[in-house]
């Protein structure tokens, strides 16, 4: 696929051209020169226009000609229609929903690794322009290049040397690190992966200094490990724990605003009326009230999310939970003063 903005400016007009008329290549040299020259880029020769046409028959454009159309002695090129490489059928709508999610995306241009997105813009003839943005998924800052390299090594599957350091120490440390996985959670990007002794680690992009190919290519990991990153609420994935199924009690204050987001994909109201009865002759100290059960390992984020709603979400089982989650509360309640 050509990559070069100009190539993609002649393609533009080209295919404006050849899907409302027929030309020779004769006639179509001036004309795309003239439209070249009144956007700022200088004239092509016949050759780069031959090579133009060219190149819109074949991968990834597959553009088809009609055949046998002359004037005199000189093929006529029109395009077929149905094979129009510019999306001038955009309805208004289209156009501004795809006006908004280049605008969204555009934080990453100039990325290595991610300047298809102002080819995109460019293609689509959609630029983001300095207008205010209707939709607004929050600001994350993308450290220089290292977004667009950890993506390539990814994609991959590269081993890589990792210059990072810690909120608490900004020493400079090095490890040999296997990365599966970029994340954003809570406004700041991670990269999830595992160090030379199989332990699971993540860092946030804040905190790496730079990353290199070690020249190494790690194997494919298996499914489970797949799973395991769908079955925590933020980026820690512990090594040493299996799922398991959380039961809590939700007041009836902050049960609609729970149930439209939960905090991860397996949280379901519990509707069984036995189950809710046994849990009421356990806990009877929660009067109302619904329970909610979901499937998932426990981490610190989350702790950090059951404790962002409060006393509006109470921990039953596993006892264990229930037990940290009541030290947090305590912790949080001395320090207040209580």
């Amino acid at each position: 696929m050509a990559t070069d903005k100009k190539t993609i400016s002649r393609l533009r007009i080209l295919d404006e051209l050849l899907t409302t008329a027929a030309y020779t290549r004769s006639a179509l040299l001036p004309i795309l020169n003239e439209r070249l020259r009144q956007m700022g880029y200088h004239e092509v020769s016949d050759r780069t226009l031959r090579n133009d046409l060219k190149l819109m028959q074949e991968e990834p454009f597959n553009i088809v000609f009609e055949e046998d159309r002359r004037d005199g002695k000189e093929r006529l090129w029109r395009i077929l229609p149905g094979y129009s490489l510019y999306v001038t059928k955009l309805s208004r709508e289209e156009q501004n929903l795809m006006h908004e999610v280049l605008h969204t995306l555009g934080k990453f241009s100039g990325i290595p690794s991610f300047e298809w997105l102002d080819r995109l813009s460019e293609w689509l003839g959609i630029s983001s322009g300095n207008d205010y943005k209707i939709m607004d998924f929050g600001s994350t800052s993308v450290q220089s290049n290292l977004l667009g390299k950890l993506f390539n090594f990814i994609a991959n599957k590269r081993v890589v040397e990792l210059y990072y350091h810690t909120f608490k120490d900004p020493t400079e440390k090095y490890i040999l690190f296997w990365p599966y996985r970029l994340k954003q959670y809570n406004g700041r990007w991670f990269v999830i992966g595992k160090a030379e002794d199989n332990f699971w680690l993540n860092f946030p992009l804040d905190n790496i200094y730079r990353v290199e190919d070690t020249g190494r290519d790690y194997p494919s990991y298996p499914l489970t490990i797949e799973r395991r990153f769908d079955q925590i609420v933020g980026v820690t994935v512990p090594v040493d724990k299996e799922p398991a199924t959380i039961v809590c009690w939700v007041d009836d204050i902050g049960f609609p605003y729970l149930i439209s987001k939960p905090i991860h994909p397996s949280m379901e109201e519990i509707a069984d009326a036995k189950v809710i009865e046994t849990l009421r002759e356990k806990f009877p100290e929660y009067e109302g009230g619904h329970f909610v059960k979901m499937n998932l390992i426990v981490n610190t984020e989350l702790k950090q999310v059951i404790s962002s709603y409060m006393d509006e979400i109470i921990v039953l089982e596993p006892l264990e939970l229930r037990l940290a989650m009541r030290e947090i509360a305590v912790k949080i309640s001395l320090r207040y003063g209580g």
